[in-house]
């Protein structure tokens, strides 16, 4: 794989992670709101759980934390809130303030994927390619980026465009990666529509 997608697919991770951060900004800003949240996370909501723990992986309405927005984003991914599974995977990936464990992340990945969330398959397919975690499978890491694409996620579409053209975990075929690039592009992916040129 290219390390002009290595870079990509890590700066795409960062993006969304800072998305969710602004996202749940607008949502969390005082300690009442973060209480209200916390008080919906202990009654067992999965989605209150979530932004429990990013607000204490923020510090948004309550001092960081990072140790603390462990167990909230387990309830939520153990409830079926996939978004805590790739949050808390993504600490466990980056090392972000805990330790890192690379195994942990790509169990979690596994557990969101498995539940159709499809940042986890990305996720999942990232750490196949790399062997982050998991037994390194190019092919399977081909399998699940393709999951992805086909619920339209570009950077899914992108890395599969890269795995055709490199002929690595799939049959090197130019015309999928034409296909894939292209898909990617559609879906807003600049890059994908700069590597058609």
């Amino acid at each position: 794989m290219s390390n002009e997608a290595n870079v990509q697919t890590g700066n795409t991770m960062k993006i969304f992670m800072a998305l969710s951060f602004l996202l749940v900004t607008a949502s969390i800003c005082s300690a009442d709101e973060f209480n209200e949240v916390k008080a919906a996370c202990d009654a067992g909501n999965p989605k209150g759980c979530y932004y429990l723990g990013l607000s204490y992986e923020g510090g948004i309405g309550v001092e960081q934390n990072f140790q603390k927005a462990v167990i909230p984003y387990n309830y939520a991914c153990n409830g079926g809130y996939s978004k805590g599974c790739i949050n808390l995977g993504e600490m466990y990936r980056n090392g972000y303030k805990i330790e890192r464990n690379l195994e942990k992340a790509a169990a979690l990945f596994t557990h969101a994927c498995e539940n159709n969330y499809i940042i986890g398959c990305y996720s999942l397919g990232i750490a196949y390619l790399h062997g982050e975690g998991i037994q390194q499978n190019s092919q399977k890491a081909a399998i699940k980026f393709k999951q992805a694409c086909n619920a339209d996620d570009a950077p899914s579409c992108y890395v599969l465009a890269d795995l055709y053209h490199d002929g690595e975990g799939v049959v090197q075929n130019i015309e999928n990666t034409t296909i894939y690039f292209q898909k990617a592009c559609n879906l807003g992916l600049s890059k994908a529509c700069e590597r058609l040129n």
